[in-house]
């Protein structure tokens, strides 16, 4: 009996819903939230954003701010396709200067575009919690996106040193997000991720293509560990120092705003932790997993860090998402948990056996499609009941309309002042100025 009840409740667990994703107690806080951010990057207030509020006037006003988002999306995803077309899917061997120069442009102009939907957003009178969750949802994206054609021209390889460049973006965004969660604030210091480090890889893709994508393949030893790729020692430099870095934002941020109202309300021992931990623990299962022998990142580098980026992606969407209903949520999801389970059983026969039960690439095309899956049923019905909700359109700007009982009120309003010119027309008298409080 004991064990058909274990059974029947991992099956229930497997399938049951979590629809709605928005609950209806929580939707007028969508409909209040008010987006609230800081960025304190020179290049932003001296360059970027004056360079943005010229070209946004040039746009059309009937423009939807989504559709800039998406545009901005598209100058990421199209430049991989073209790699991949062109020069096949591995992430190295030849690429050609004018691909890393027209990755350099494509990447400029993505964050241009990206900081003009909110201006055109404000311009038109059209901001909303769906365009801004819309904007960050495509960033955190981007996060994973971005990466692979970046990748390629700089000869990252497979293996640890791909996942590892992966987490560069990944990690840094999903702290973000939950820096934005718990104060309420999204606060960017003066040296950025989105704006000021944006700038620094359109550099670097300008000088790829300048001394060309074999320049990272050079065979160097600046520290006296051995000969190693010039690529490899930088994304080894920059996790360091991403990790310096996001450590201390993340744990000077929280502890500066921890007695603010927003922290005290959102602010539960054990969720924190499971916020807090989860990009660390999702990292620390590929990696091990890897070390105990699978050849996953080795033999099968995209799928596998595709599989990595679906999981990230779920809890940063599900981090945005919680910031504008106000609700705590579990990254530990159902479609993440999984898959870790399996990798742990094929991880116990490696260590035992040598052999995997379930063969990695099966794993990982199973892992991938239930990620991908999860994200994008999360994103399609989260994007209906926002429409639902707020009212607004996805990519249309929609006409306001005035409430009902504001119409009424004008329209009996328009006639007691009819009905007062042809009472006045009738006695020969001059209406009274209406005197506002103004005045």
């Amino acid at each position: 009996m004991f064990l058909p009840r274990i059974i029947d409740y991992q099956i229930e667990y497997l399938t049951k819903s979590n629809r709605p994703y928005i609950r209806p107690e929580a939707e007028h806080n969508v409909i209040n939230h008010k987006h609230n951010s800081q960025c304190d990057s020179l290049y932003y207030a001296y360059v970027q954003s004056p360079m943005c509020d010229w070209l946004v006037e040039q746009l059309p006003m009937w423009l939807a701010p989504n559709i800039v988002t998406l545009a901005s999306f598209a100058f990421n995803v199209i430049p991989h396709f073209i790699i991949i077309g062109l020069y096949g899917n591995a992430m190295e061997g030849y690429c050609p200067s004018w691909v890393s120069f027209m990755l350099g442009v494509s990447y400029f102009l993505y964050t241009t575009l990206d900081n003009m939907d909110g201006k055109q957003a404000r311009r038109t009178g059209s901001g909303s919690p769906l365009g801004m969750l819309f904007d960050h949802g495509l960033d955190a994206t981007t996060a994973i996106v971005v990466m692979y054609p970046l990748g390629r021209i700089h000869q990252v390889g497979t293996g640890l040193d791909l996942l590892g460049f992966i987490m560069m973006s990944t990690v840094s965004f999903y702290y973000l997000t939950i820096e934005e969660y718990y104060l309420g604030k999204l606060h960017l210091p003066m040296f950025s991720g989105p704006d000021d480090t944006s700038l620094f890889i359109s550099g670097v893709c300008f000088f790829t293509a300048y001394v060309g994508s074999d320049y990272w393949m050079t065979e160097a030893d600046p520290f006296g560990f051995g000969e190693e790729r010039l690529v490899k020692f930088a994304i080894r430099f920059l996790i360091m120092f991403e990790i310096c870095m996001v450590s201390s934002s993340v744990y000077n941020n929280l502890s500066a705003g921890k007695n603010t109202e927003t922290f005290k309300k959102r602010y539960q021992p054990l969720s924190f932790i499971m916020h807090l931990s989860f990009m660390a623990v999702l990292s620390g299962v590929y990696i091990a997993y890897y070390l105990v022998g699978s050849t996953m990142l080795d033999d099968y580098p995209k799928l596998t860090t595709m599989c990595y980026g679906a999981q990230y992606l779920q809890a940063a969407l599900r981090t945005m998402i919680a910031s504008v209903t106000k609700e705590n949520y579990n990254p530990y999801r159902r479609t993440v948990l999984l898959p870790w389970f399996l990798m742990g059983i094929n991880a116990v026969s490696l260590l035992s056996s040598g052999h995997t039960v379930i063969d990695d690439f099966w794993l990982m095309v199973f892992t991938c499609i239930i990620g991908w899956a999860a994200v994008a049923h999360f994103v399609y019905y989260v994007l209906q009941d926002l429409t639902r909700i707020l009212d607004v359109n996805i990519f249309t700007i929609k006409k306001k309309r005035a409430p009902k009982a504001t119409a009424e009120a004008s329209k009996r309003e328009g006639k007691s002042e009819s009905a007062e010119k042809i009472l006045n027309s009738k006695k020969n008298i001059t209406p009274k100025k209406k005197v506002s409080k103004t005045e």
